[in-house]
């Protein structure tokens, strides 16, 4: 176990802070006593009663704090060394971090571009046109796509841009887009 005395002043943090409590809370307990024995007003028992319990409470609840702060601190250390000791690896080796699928490794290849199913939420590869395991069909597959619809103005405008097809997914581009609406890819 790493930083045993950091623990060691979390777990001591939390005895001053409940030392603090307590005992803070007795002594004004003891003040408004002996305020009320003095024949002081009742405000002068009260007094002592809210505020010194008060401030103690916060006093204690500040260093519970403190204690706290510190095992958040050892936590993200913790949390994230991980994934510093993975990607200090993968620039020592000059590898690049593979983003795991739950494509079987026959199904993976290094050139397969993979997508998600909308429906199922399954990896499939780009060039399936149905989801194997639900059966949906693959919006990515140029195929399945949506013919683009020409709106009335277009139509009848004899300076209409040619249209081209996407060099990824194959869907219909307009020469002025610079980017296809099907897939995103950059078409200009």
């Amino acid at each position: 176990m790493k930083y045993k005395s950091l623990r060691f002043f979390i777990a001591i943090n939390s005895l001053i802070g409940w030392a603090v409590i307590v005992i803070g809370c007795l002594f004004s307990l003891l003040g408004a006593i002996v305020a009320l024995a003095e024949r002081s007003s009742v405000f002068g028992f009260l007094g002592f009663l809210i505020i010194g319990g008060s401030l103690s409470a916060i006093a204690g609840m500040f260093i519970f704090a403190l204690g706290d702060l510190f095992q958040c601190f050892i936590d993200i250390e913790e949390n994230t060394r991980p994934t510093a000791n993975v990607s200090k690896e993968a620039v020592s080796n000059k590898a690049s971090i593979n983003v795991q699928t739950n494509l079987s490794r026959k199904e993976r290849s290094p050139g397969t571009v993979t997508y998600m199913c909308p429906n199922c939420n399954r990896f499939q590869n780009s060039d399936v046109i149905k989801c194997e395991n639900c059966g949906a069909a693959n919006p990515h597959y140029p195929s399945n796509k949506s013919k683009p619809e020409t709106s009335e103005a277009w139509a009848s405008n004899d300076t209409r841009p040619e249209a081209t097809q996407c060099r990824r997914c194959g869907a219909g581009v307009n020469q002025l887009d610079k980017f296809c609406s099907s897939c995103g890819y950059a078409n200009g």
